[in-house]
């Protein structure tokens, strides 16, 4: 797979997420009294608390979230067993008044949020795919909040991948893994080119496309090749990053590995669980957010994992450069050269 930029330019419009008039249940303060009140009379009842349900594939990070939430504002907590529509409809009937659930949904909750106005729905997109045939943010369920989908900055984690690599870079020749078809792959290699090029204009850059069917990255590492950007995922691809790894090349890749992250340089990867965490706070405060909120460097959903770095490749100054990188990519004072709609140089 061409690996790579994946920096998408923030010339994509992304919808400013409005405050939503969905206010979460609050405790009713108990007035205070001299005597306690005649019989005739009926105490105020006490508001119930939220309740919050999951409704997504087994993912840990974000589940923690969730129940982390629940716990710290006093919120009760419900897992369905299996993410479906059925499951969806069954956590409304319960009483669910906020639902977290993944993007297969969204169409689904999407058509259903109308007629519901007293459920919060935040649904949360793999990578950029958007939920099917949704609608413009605009025009979305002022409770419904959507985190990820078009417009989300693949090609900023590009970026940092290809500045790390070319700051790490021995021999001045680095590579990106991936395929170079669709928004995502386009992103990571584009996004990927730009960093080297900010870091190591001199570098050269070689672009493997996946499958890697005549093993061409082992051929580049054979020639001289010292870092590459691995942009595939998958049990599949993280074994070949892996692989490359353990023969001693400095590999980087743009998810969170599963297994053997000591083998990895480091990772640029999108992590929407500060998103959620912040759109349950929002909650929480009576402040929610609809609309689509892309995942990006500005809304913190682009994680750089620690450096596993023995031999010292990223000096301290080196490292000191990324980070204001990232400052600069998120506030847009620095732009990748890609277009986040479709991962195209621009």
């Amino acid at each position: 797979m061409a690996a790579a930029a994946c920096l998408l330019a923030a010339c994509a419009s992304t919808p400013t997420p409005t405050a939503v008039i969905v206010t979460p249940p609050s405790a009713t303060p108990s007035a205070v009294t001299p005597s306690a009140p005649p019989p005739s009379e009926t105490a105020p009842p006490t508001a119930a608390p939220v309740a919050v349900g999951y409704l997504a594939e087994a993912d840990g990070a974000l589940e923690a979230v969730v129940q982390q939430a629940a716990q710290g504002y006093g919120w009760t907590y419900e897992r369905a067993l299996e993410p479906s529509p059925e499951a969806l409809d069954r956590l409304i009937e319960s009483g669910a008044d906020v639902i977290v659930l993944e993007a297969a949904l969204g169409q689904r909750a999407l058509e259903i949020a109308p007629a519901h106005p007293q459920v919060y729905f935040i649904f949360i997109s793999p990578v950029e795919a958007g939920p099917g045939a949704a609608a413009p943010a605009a025009d979305w369920p002022a409770n419904v909040l959507f985190l990820g989908g078009p417009g989300s900055r693949l090609d900023q984690a590009g970026f940092l991948a290809g500045l790390a690599a070319g700051f790490a870079t021995a021999t001045d020749r680095v590579a990106a893994v991936g395929e170079a078809v669709t928004p995502t792959g386009r992103s990571y290699r584009n996004g990927f080119q730009s960093g080297v090029r900010y870091s190591c204009p001199k570098c050269r850059i070689d672009f493997v496309d996946w499958p890697d069917s005549g093993n061409q990255a082992q051929i580049l590492f054979a020639a001289g090749t010292d870092v590459f950007f691995h942009a595939v995922a998958g049990d599949e691809g993280q074994a070949a990053a892996a692989a490359l790894a353990s023969q001693g090349a400095q590999v980087i890749t743009p998810y969170r590995p599963a297994a053997a992250a000591e083998l990895f340089l480091t990772s640029v990867y999108i992590d929407p669980a500060g998103m959620l965490q912040a759109a349950l706070a929002a909650y929480q405060a009576g402040q929610p957010v609809s609309g689509q909120q892309p995942f990006s460097l500005a809304a913190g959903a682009i994680t750089l994992a620690p450096y596993q770095d023995p031999d010292g490749r990223l000096s301290p100054l080196d490292r000191q450069d990324i980070e204001a990188v990232k400052q600069r990519l998120a506030d847009l004072s620095l732009e990748t050269g890609v277009d986040p709609a479709t991962g195209a140089e621009r």
